[in-house]
């Protein structure tokens, strides 16, 4: 079992990706921005 630590840290680390996603996230960008969206639920999730 991990560590709080750790699962804070991994969480810290899910969050900087969806802030690195949140560029894709226009629906203009269209399928792009489709993945985008759902790699951050995916992230939120696992998280």
């Amino acid at each position: 079992m991990r560590s709080d630590i750790d699962r804070i840290g991994d969480i810290r680390a899910s969050i900087e990706r969806c802030l690195e996603y949140r560029l894709y996230l226009d629906e203009e960008r269209g399928p792009t921005g489709r993945m985008a969206y759902d790699a951050v639920l995916r992230r939120l999730a696992v998280s």
